[in-house]
């Protein structure tokens, strides 16, 4: 049975694979003959690899389809490539899905990129001698500066080979790199596939199931299958042939590569002794107590009333660091939080490396992973408003800044946070300006400057969340609008998953403001509330994630700085990843089967709220 999988896996892939492969774009002759008009050429650049030279022609060609296209960042795939080069490139992006989907994660052939002088103004390329790897890494990034006007094409006529790095260290890191996210699936995968493949010959050799040989042939086959009479024109033929040595020579060079990420610590250790002297610092976390919490209050801090009760206690629910943390519930409000709360000095504790340094690339996946929720939020706001200027709290690298002013073009969007990540926001053309700090700090200088506040997950992390309702109303001028998004703590999933629901999200999570609390908070602000929605804004995840805390708790990832592991955390780790992996998958599943149960009010994770402001 497992061989007859395996060939249908093998069939898929290759079908895969070549929808990918004829999908790509080409590079002809300038439409209608006409030349390339010499203003085209000041511009675009031509960004190439160390030691690629790119025929004029080419660059000719390619600024006449960019300009055509309407395209500003044109990534230039050579024909007649051998096979495993080919086949990288179709693995790291479907050329289609690429060009559409703004927070694609950035690709590159690894030879040349054309870009335009407006994208280099604001990501300048590196000098030469920088480096391949340095260069890669700038390729990579120019679909953050042209989310929507990044393109992959083959530039037919053109051969030239990958100028990959003769040393070792530097070619395994670029290879990774080049594979992108099948990087993974190829160096432990690889293995599987072979050892399958391998006892599938033997049993048909030996009279058993046909299956076998037919998936050894299979296997050996798809470069034919992929390749052959697409756009690509690679070398297929003698890839077929000579597969298994190559497969198996670039698994070897795979095996032990790294991808550089950028803004990484410069090692390891000297990471985990900076972590070493925070959690000595933070003395007490077990305990909920020490310098990174302040003292334990007594009385609701939205009605005052000193009816508090326990409600769940928990453990970083994600990073595995160190600490426990109380969430109490005020049995006159109902108001969740967090008692005691953290300081501020715990609070860096915490997000540090979670959205930056260690944790940016995978925030940035989940964030990029939320489009269809950015669209609900406009849809809300076009619904009651056509603001002139709008401000996003806590909108971190401008996610949600950047889908909104592509579906509303004639309002300015603003980025305000506490990191750095607004003026990275700002550099890429994702929102107009990034403002560093707290909110209700800022609110007086930005008095009356915007018509339209949105604050989407970010009043759940605030130490005062009606602090910043208030600046939001500062801010906004009369009439203006301010949108919320936050997790329903009356959710009847959140009850049945108690320490495993997603929204509880501690440590990071300080309020949780119910419907009735948050209305109140606007009411006494000067806002009317004109929507509110606790269905659609429902975020399917919650199973999905509960499987994922599940691993989280069993098997803590031992290579974090803060954690200090024995010699067989890693075995362990990896057991139970692979066992729990297809628990991670039926939760997905489950989710999506189940939303339309879920996404009903009373039972969704989340609500939105627009209000008006009248005072």
């Amino acid at each position: 049975m497992l061989m007859y999988v395996l060939v249908l896996l093998l069939l898929i892939d290759a079908l895969k694979l070549w929808r990918r492969a004829v999908s790509y774009p080409q590079l002809g002759a300038p439409a209608g003959g006409r030349a390339t008009a010499p203003a085209l050429l000041h511009e675009f650049h031509i960004i190439a690899a160390p030691g690629v030279t790119v025929p004029q022609d080419v660059v000719w060609r390619a600024a006449q389809w960019a300009d055509d296209e309407g395209v500003l960042v044109v990534d230039l795939l050579p024909e007649g490539w051998g096979g495993p080069e080919a086949l990288s490139a179709l693995m790291a992006a479907h050329p289609i899905d690429y060009a559409l989907r703004p927070f694609a994660p950035g690709v590159s052939a690894g030879v040349a990129a054309l870009v335009h002088e407006s994208v280099l103004a604001r990501h300048p390329a590196p000098a030469p001698a920088a480096g391949y790897l340095a260069w890669l890494r700038y390729a990579q990034e120019l679909k953050r500066y042209a989310p929507w006007e990044s393109a992959l094409v083959v530039a037919t006529g053109w051969r030239q080979p990958r100028p990959l790095p003769a040393a070792a260290p530097e070619r395994r890191a670029a290879l990774a790199m080049l594979y992108g996210g099948a990087f993974e699936h190829l160096r432990w995968g690889s293995p599987v596939v072979w050892a399958w493949l391998a006892w599938g010959a033997q049993e048909s050799a030996a009279g058993g199931a046909w299956a076998g040989g037919a998936a050894l042939l299979l296997w050996l086959a798809q470069p034919a299958l992929i390749l052959a009479r697409t756009p690509l024109r690679a070398d297929w033929l003698r890839y077929a042939l000579t597969r298994p040595l190559l497969d198996l020579r670039r698994w070897a060079e795979l095996l032990g590569a790294r991808a550089p990420r950028p803004g990484a610590p410069p090692s390891a250790e000297a990471l985990r002794e900076e972590y070493d002297r925070l959690t000595a610092r933070g003395e007490g976390l077990a305990r909920g107590e020490g310098a990174f919490f302040e003292a334990r209050r007594e009385s609701c801090p939205l009605c005052g009333r000193a009816e508090l009760r326990r409600h769940l206690s928990l453990k970083d629910q994600y990073q595995g660091k160190p600490g426990l943390f109380q969430l109490d519930r005020c049995g006159a409000c109902g108001h969740i939080f967090q008692n005691p709360r953290l300081s501020l000095e715990g609070l860096g504790f915490y997000y540090k490396d979670f959205y930056d340094g260690l944790g940016a690339e995978g925030m940035d996946m989940i964030f990029g992973a939320s489009e269809e929720s950015y669209r609900q939020r406009v849809a809300m706001i076009r619904a009651h408003s056509a603001p002139a200027r709008w401000l996003d709290v806590g909108g971190g690298h401008g996610h949600f800044a950047l889908i909104a002013k592509h579906l509303m073009p004639q309002t300015t969007f603003d980025v305000l946070d506490l990191s750095e990540s607004v003026e990275w926001a700002a550099r890429r053309g994702w929102c107009a300006e990034g403002l560093r700090g707290l909110f209700p700090e800022r609110a007086a200088s930005l008095a009356g400057r915007y018509d339209g506040v949105s604050m989407s997950h970010y009043l759940e992390h605030t130490t005062d969340p009606r602090a910043e309702v208030r600046a939001a109303a500062a801010a906004l001028g009369a009439g203006g609008h301010l949108m919320i998004e936050v997790p329903d703590p009356e959710s009847r999933l959140g009850r049945l998953l108690g320490g495993w629901w997603l929204p509880w999200f501690q440590p990071q999570h300080l309020h949780f403001m119910s419907v009735g609390n948050l209305t109140r908070a606007l009411e006494e602000s000067g806002f009317e509330v004109v929507e509110v929605d606790r269905a659609q804004a429902h975020q399917s995840v919650d199973l999905f994630f509960a499987a994922l805390i599940l691993i989280q708790r069993l098997a803590p990832d031992p290579s974090r700085p803060w954690r200090r592991a024995g010699a067989l955390a890693g075995v362990w780790r990896l057991v139970v990843v692979v066992v729990g992996l297809p628990l991670v998958g039926l939760g997905a599943l489950a989710d999506r089967a189940l939303r339309p149960l879920l996404a009903r009010p009373g039972w969704s994770n989340t609500y939105r709220v627009l209000a008006r402001r009248v005072g």
